[in-house]
């Protein structure tokens, strides 16, 4: 009996220990992307509070087995953009995971609302996302 009072006041105060634990944001982004493509479709409706307005973009991340993460990007379900691997790199190199390629798409999808055409990104723009070292 003493033995199982023991136990379960190891297990309460050590989940209660846990609690406190800091979180990296980022890194549990990362970690929920990984699993499985991801869709974003931007909202039709129009911003309140002078937000910007919806884009009529929106982007479908990929997996490649042999390549990793890419994207699609889209304006109203037309296929615009098709970038399976990271642009500026030498090589075909896809990003390490979806959450990577999203941060580039939004990049892009920015860049095409801003009339930005073509809507290169550079390397250092690349960087500053910490999608390459």
């Amino acid at each position: 009996m003493k033995a199982l009072i023991f136990i379960v006041l190891v297990v309460l105060f050590g989940c209660e220990m846990n609690t406190k634990k800091p979180i990296n944001l980022r890194q549990k982004e990362k970690n929920e992307l990984k699993t499985a493509p991801q869709q974003s479709t931007a909202p039709s409706a129009v911003s309140l509070n002078n937000e910007k307005p919806a884009s009529n973009y929106r982007f479908v991340t990929l997996f490649d087995a042999q390549i990793g993460w890419g994207y699609d990007i889209y304006l109203n379900d037309v296929l615009k953009i098709h970038q399976p691997h990271i642009p500026v790199v030498q090589g075909i190199q896809g990003f390490k995971s979806a959450f990577d390629a999203e941060l580039v798409a939004k990049k892009v999808i920015e860049k095409l609302d801003a009339g930005i055409m073509p809507p290169t990104l550079s390397e250092q723009e690349i960087r500053e996302l910490d999608v390459i070292n």
